[in-house]
């Protein structure tokens, strides 16, 4: 009996389409798990991706924010706004340079330069020293009396989205800490 089952050199037609017909059905009940797992790769790797750029953008955007001394860098033409805030920075030199934080379409803008793209929103919200937000349109009064400023960013990637935000104490406020 032994030597019978061992001695064919070959698989019958019935027994390749039986192969044939498992591996079917076991590739139709594990296709959704590979699939479901690829999905979940994709979408990961655009969240990570928008998330990313985003992040790099506000980094950026606090760091120069920080250094504002709200008595001297804002001036009545440059009065912040909910949607943008201009400032004058300093370059080691006695020329102070204007820098503006808007959104252009769907990219986040530092002056003319592309900080992120795909943002869908950009707010900026300012703070009195006890905590009373400042409601744009700001008078000059009120734009240097801000001691902190919040920043939220809306960025999109296909059908996700994501809000960031963080909220910068300006080192030369009215208060000192």
């Amino acid at each position: 009996m032994r030597s019978l089952l061992f001695s064919r050199k070959g698989f019958s037609l019935i027994e390749l389409i039986m192969v044939i017909i498992v591996v079917g059905i076991i590739s139709v009940a594990v296709a959704p798990i590979f699939f479901g797992g690829f999905q979940a790769f994709f979408t990961a790797r655009n969240l990570a991706g928008m998330n990313a750029q985003a992040e790099l953008a506000i980094d950026r955007m606090a760091r120069e924010i920080r250094g504002i001394d709200p008595s001297q860098d804002l001036d009545s033409t440059t009065l912040p706004t909910a949607a943008q805030l201009k400032f004058r920075i300093y370059n080691g030199t006695a020329q102070a340079a204007w820098v503006t934080y808007a959104l252009s379409g769907a990219n986040l803008m530092r002056n003319t330069d592309t900080l992120a793209s795909n943002i869908s929103g950009l707010a900026f919200s300012y703070y009195k020293p006890d905590g009373t937000a400042l409601t744009p349109p700001l008078t000059l009064a009120q734009a240097q009396g801000i001691w902190l400023v919040r920043i939220t960013v809306q960025a999109v990637g296909g059908s996700l989205s994501e809000s960031l935000r963080t909220t910068i104490f300006l080192r030369s406020g009215p208060v000192s800490r």
